[in-house]
């Protein structure tokens, strides 16, 4: 076990080097973001819909990729080293998911809106079936969609933020969506943990089940291009 923690560390080192290697000069970006274009910025309520959306999404991610271990372990009776290989298969599913919703947009013309709504929607009721699922296999096989679904818009979400946004406050915009990502993040696989020992597994998914019909209404307020942003 002792040696699987220096997995992470030489793979993070890998990409370092990868990176390195790669970017052979210095990527630079000769304008300069103003007080006033930063505060318009994050008054921008385009860019601060589309970056809820995008918490919305990673929260689904988080929750799926952090609880289901213990989900299998507690309510199906499934072995941890099971647990772990079908809760692999959500991350594994991005290796697809995330190129693929940028493909399939703009195979549909660069429409971002349209690829992370259906994301969200197909994501949806797959929560709900894990929530009434007995059979370890079936388990696994929605792990799979959930995990490919709650991944199809993620990298949709960083062109259509930018597409939103004004041509010279693209990297701010960037920025606050990042922000609002990563929040996602780290918020929801601990309220959803204390929602699991406070209440039932019933409320931490009625949460995240929540966030993304929440996700879908900011979503279907959005424009579709940065000329129409509100």
């Amino acid at each position: 076990m002792a040696d699987d923690l220096f997995v992470y560390p030489a793979v993070t080192l890998l990409g370092s080097v990868a990176f390195a290697v790669a970017v052979d000069s210095p990527i630079r970006n000769e304008s300069a973001v103003s007080v006033r274009q930063f505060r318009e910025t994050i008054k921008r309520p385009a860019v601060l819909r589309v970056s809820a959306a995008s918490f919305c999404a990673f929260s689904l991610f988080l929750f799926l990729n952090s609880w289901m271990p213990a989900y299998a372990t507690g309510r199906l009776g499934v072995d941890l080293a099971a647990a772990g290989a079908a809760t692999a298969l959500v991350p594994l599913s991005g290796v697809v998911a995330r190129p693929g919703g940028g493909w399939l947009s703009d195979r549909l013309g660069g429409r971002r809106k349209i690829v992370i709504l259906g994301a969200f929607v197909f994501t949806l009721p797959i929560l709900v079936a894990l929530t009434n699922i007995a059979d370890a296999g079936a388990f696994a096989a929605l792990l799979l969609g959930a995990g490919f679904f709650a991944q199809l818009g993620m990298g949709v979400f960083y062109v259509y933020v930018s597409e939103l946004a004004d041509a010279e406050t693209a990297g701010t915009s960037l920025a606050v969506l990042t922000t609002f990502s990563v929040t996602g993040s780290l918020v929801t696989p601990a309220l959803t943990g204390w929602l699991i020992e406070a209440f039932s597994w019933t409320a931490a998914f009625a949460y995240v089940i929540v966030l993304g019909v929440v996700g879908v209404a900011f979503i279907v307020t959005l424009p579709a291009a940065s000329s129409s942003a509100g």
